[in-house]
């Protein structure tokens, strides 16, 4: 029997160089769209755009109910879209959820289980995390960085090389980077 848990422990670069999708009313009453946001808006938003995926494995690999010893896993990064809504606390702070289109990954053999094409994994990724908006004195131009936590959905894992291929649920940590482009 072969068992297989991943947990995410890489960094999305999520909604990197994109702009905002549209923008919600915010609390204030009064409702804005991308063309005119500006660096110190607050409320609600909704974005979306390209994401990485990069996986930093780890493995309980087992035969009859032992473990193989030296044996280990790679998995392919993705590259998927991902959909946010977030709402900006102040100039700096904002917090998003953020909801990915499920991707495929691919999961290899590694160590004594080298050349070895364990199956394939869809799964469905959700990211609550906090960024911190860098200034930069430009009204246009926004780097930011953020942390989160992930939970991944295994939606469907089919084995190939292995019998009793099982992949679980998984929580783990998020770093984020990009930036925002303003039009004014």
């Amino acid at each position: 029997m072969l068992k297989h848990s991943i947990y995410i422990l890489g960094f999305a670069l999520s909604a990197a160089f994109t702009p905002s999708v549209a923008r919600a009313q915010d609390l204030g009453g009064q409702t804005t769209n991308s063309n005119s946001a500006t660096v110190d808006d607050g409320g609600w938003f909704v974005r979306g755009g390209p994401v990485g995926i990069f996986f930093s494995p780890a493995a309980d690999l087992s035969v009859g109910g032992a473990p193989f010893r030296g044996a280990d896993v790679t998995v392919n990064d993705n590259y998927s879209g991902d959909f946010d809504l977030g709402y900006r606390i102040n100039r700096y702070i904002s917090t998003t959820l953020t909801i990915g289109i499920p991707p495929t990954a691919k999961i290899r053999g590694a160590g004594t289980l080298a050349g070895a094409n364990l199956g394939k994994v869809t799964y469905g990724p959700a990211i609550l995390a906090a960024q911190f908006r860098i200034p930069t004195g430009s009204r246009r131009f926004e780097p930011y960085i953020g942390g989160g936590v992930n939970y991944t959905v295994i939606l469907k894992s089919k084995g190939r090389d292995v019998a009793n291929f099982d992949v679980s649920n998984a929580w783990g940590p998020v770093l984020q980077g990009g930036c925002r482009e303003y039009d004014k």
